[in-house]
């Protein structure tokens, strides 16, 4: 996939961009491929043993105690799991501004560098 990324690039982009970097980005997407095979077990083993804990429980328990107990976590877990996704997602928003001011207070200060400096070679 990445290989296949590679050739794709136009000439204009393999003359600007150094070989380490194009080595490094692949070697990034190679990890990130790597590290998603350990994560791809839990889309099936979840659901499977979902429905074992509930055919578990439906055994032990009459039905009617059954559905009341899967109702109340549902209850219980649904509007605290909004919460908390709602909760992360300002977090993120609000690293991410910050990351993005801290890069721009960088250029600033560099743009104020060159300033100074450009007027100081002037002034003399």
């Amino acid at each position: 996939m990445g290989v296949s990324q590679a050739l794709h690039l136009s000439s204009h982009s393999v003359q600007s961009t150094s070989p380490e970097n194009i080595i490094k980005l692949l070697a990034q997407d190679a990890q990130k491929f790597d590290q998603s095979l350990f994560a791809i077990h839990y889309i099936w083993l979840g659901p499977l043993c979902l429905s074992a804990v509930c055919v578990y429980l439906y055994l032990l328990l009459d039905s009617l105690a059954f559905i009341a107990g899967v109702l109340v976590i549902a209850l219980l877990v649904l509007p605290v799991q909004a919460g908390m996704a709602k909760v992360f997602s300002i977090i993120r928003y609000v690293h991410l501004l910050t990351s993005k001011i801290s890069l721009l207070s960088n250029y600033l200060l560099f743009y104020v560098y060159i300033f100074m400096y450009s007027c100081s070679l002037f002034l003399q």
